[in-house]
């Protein structure tokens, strides 16, 4: 079996919205990618080698110590390298966090990698979650909106003539068709999307009337990425996703994350425990026969569409929305990620690392000045310790990724007993 060769580059989806190979990412997202490189450990254990792309020698050697301890305290022989350690690529099957442009130019050398192409680009956009919903029948489709003009009106109907739930709605959609965008949400709002943004950016909550700033921000977007994404807003009661892994020949559903967002859409974190906790906790909104329908269509969706064309783990984004006074439904495509994410992060750090007993919160935290993040660091370590049960963490506080005076982004898990 050949060994994987991994690494994690938070960039991807801006890379390929730029298409250029000679990309390079902002100074914070450099920051990032260095800070949590040694994420993909969590993933593939001793199954693959992350390599810490454009790291210092000195950044490089603080990862490896890390990881070193990692593998005493869980017996498990993490690999972490430098790119310059890598004498020979042809060995290994690459599998990146995200594919982008420069990687495949970089990473070369190995036996699976392909050209890149604009059918590769097309694939990693947000427009892909339209073409998903409407394979599904769901009956709010975004809008793809190439000009001003187009958002305008598309904001208008959506936040003006629109029925309002609660005074007219009775439950029956079918009776209604306003140009394939409907809502029901008091007061309306909508949201624009740029097609190729990490998760999380890219993301904005329109006014109506529009206001300029957020025209300024509408025609930046279009013209550098020809064209935005227009949804609703749903009143969400509970963000989650299913997880995915393509291979060349099949689909394997990987099972369901449960994740938090901020008011802005950011990236919170993500459960770690039990699946069958997510399960249940999904259940209160909508019954198993529903999930497993949407399971079985985005799986014939993926073999129809994606499969040939990528592969590795993908995440389907999704949320249980209130659809009146007593009533939910699922949409079952916020957003589709071709690429790995937390959520897989923190579905095998449960499956491989974690105690069976006990649950938490995988998070990633930002820290904006040098020593505070150590500082963090120190301070919940001494109120929480982790526990460590036939060399699985049982409770308490552990860093995931190292932690010194000049770390900025730090991920780690809170456990409870």
């Amino acid at each position: 079996m050949n060994k994987l060769l991994t690494l994690f580059n938070p960039d991807c989806e801006t890379a390929i919205a730029n298409g250029s190979p000679y990309y390079m990412p902002s100074a914070n997202i450099v920051k990032m990618a260095k800070d949590l490189a040694v994420l993909p450990c969590w993933i593939y254990g001793q199954d693959a080698v992350v390599v810490g792309k454009g790291m210092s020698e000195d950044e490089v050697n603080k990862s490896k110590m890390f990881i070193a301890q990692m593998s005493e305290l869980f017996n498990e022989k993490f690999l972490f390298i430098s790119k310059t350690e890598l004498s020979s690529c042809s060995d290994f099957v690459f599998e990146p966090w995200g594919i982008t442009p420069r990687e495949l130019i970089d990473f070369k050398d190995c036996k699976n990698v392909e050209e890149w192409s604009e059918e590769k680009k097309n694939m990693h956009s947000r427009s892909l979650s339209k073409d998903i919903l409407e394979y599904i029948k769901f009956p709010f489709i975004p809008s793809i909106c190439s000009s001003l003009d187009e958002i305008i009106i598309a904001n208008d109907l959506i936040n003006k003539e629109l029925l309002y739930r609660n005074k007219k709605y009775n439950g029956n959609l079918a009776k209604f068709k306003v140009n394939k965008i409907d809502f029901f949400s008091e007061p309306m709002s909508c949201i624009a999307k740029a097609p190729w943004s990490s998760s999380g950016r890219g993301i904005l909550q329109l006014s109506c009337p529009i206001t300029d700033k957020e025209k300024e921000w509408l025609r930046g977007v279009i013209k550098k990425q020809g064209f935005v994404m227009l949804e609703h807003k749903f009143e969400k009661v509970y963000d989650f996703a299913m997880e995915f892994y393509l291979s060349k020949d099949e689909v394997k559903f990987m099972g369901l994350s449960e994740f938090k967002v901020g008011d802005n859409y950011e990236y919170k974190g993500n459960f770690v425990g039990n699946g069958k906790i997510i399960a249940n906790r999904l259940m209160q909104y909508v019954d198993g026969a529903s999930l497993s329908k949407i399971i079985d269509s985005l799986e014939v969706f993926l073999i129809q569409n994606i499969m040939g064309n990528y592969s590795g783990f993908l995440g389907i984004d999704m949320f249980v929305y209130k659809e009146g006074p007593d009533e939910f439904n699922v949409n079952p495509c916020v957003e589709i990620n071709l690429r790995c994410n937390m959520g897989v992060v923190a579905r095998m750090f449960s499956k491989k690392f974690l105690h069976k007993d006990n649950n938490g919160y995988f998070f990633i935290k930002f820290f904006s000045k040098s020593g505070e993040a150590l500082d963090f660091h120190k301070q919940i370590m001494d109120k929480n310790k982790p526990v460590f049960k036939d060399q699985l963490l049982y409770s308490g506080y552990l860093n995931l990724t190292p932690v010194n005076k000049d770390t900025n982004f730090l991920a780690y898990v809170n456990i409870d007993k």
